[in-house]
């Protein structure tokens, strides 16, 4: 099978499973959503990877089909770490320009500080998918983070690292990707990389082993929590993570 059919073949998989997880998780009632959201922030709050990292990178939930993070969002604040939450900024035009392919991606995601609570409390839905992002206003961008919590549509468990299904931008991947070193680049050793990257799930996104299809871009993960467990396994206090 050649390349093409094969990088084909990938994108059809992926939109098959976007396709039957949005189906499931439009039947998500938002009493179960709440509920799994709560569950989840009280165990991850109570995780050594929260204790020991101080600048952490979240998100805002979308509206349906999410974890809804804004309690920890708050407690992140409340527990005196730096918090950064994505927003999609244009690729400046020198930059597409010199790549010159008509397919180059014409926007990116950085990660911007949230200053306190009132700063967090301000940042309003916008835009058809009701996204919830800081505004640039001169904010400082992440350059060094301890810990990503990240979104997605679905995630597996693989074995050694799990995967991760995103919304099919590779905002996150190319993210990570731009924060390696050339120490940590090959992503291979995930548990003692920086940054950790922790997907937070609910129960119905966390599928089987080989579950989600992926390819060389696509990073992996080091854990997934989901509001009854953590997979492959619960941090431990004196991880080297």
């Amino acid at each position: 099978m050649s390349t093409s059919v094969t990088a084909a073949a990938l994108r059809a998989q992926k939109r098959t499973l976007r396709k039957s997880m949005a189906t499931t998780l439009k039947g998500l009632s938002d009493a179960s959503v709440d509920e799994q959201s709560a569950l989840l922030t009280t165990r991850l709050l109570q995780s050594p990877l929260i204790s020991r990292a101080q600048n952490v990178a979240l998100y805002l939930g979308m509206p349906h089909g999410e974890v809804r993070t804004d309690a920890l969002a708050r407690a992140l604040i409340e527990r005196g770490k730096t918090l950064y939450l994505p927003r999609i900024v244009p690729i400046e035009p020198p930059v597409a320009a010199q790549l010159a392919v008509p397919s180059a991606p014409s926007t990116k995601m950085v990660m911007l500080k949230i200053q306190n609570i009132d700063d967090l409390s301000a940042i309003q839905p916008s835009g058809p998918w009701g996204l919830r992002e800081p505004t640039l206003d001169g904010r400082e961008s992440a350059s060094t983070l301890d810990l990503i919590l990240c979104p997605g549509v679905a995630f597996d468990r693989s074995l050694p690292h799990p995967q991760r299904l995103g919304h099919g931008k590779g905002y996150y991947d190319t993210f990570i990707r731009s924060l390696s070193t050339p120490t940590t680049s090959s992503h291979t050793s995930i548990v003692g990389r920086q940054p950790i990257l922790v997907a937070l799930a609910l129960r119905e996104q966390l599928l089987d082993a080989g579950a989600v299809p992926t390819d060389a871009l696509d990073v992996p993960l080091d854990f997934v929590v989901t509001p009854m467990e953590w997979f492959p396994s619960e941090p431990k206090s004196t991880s080297s993570a």
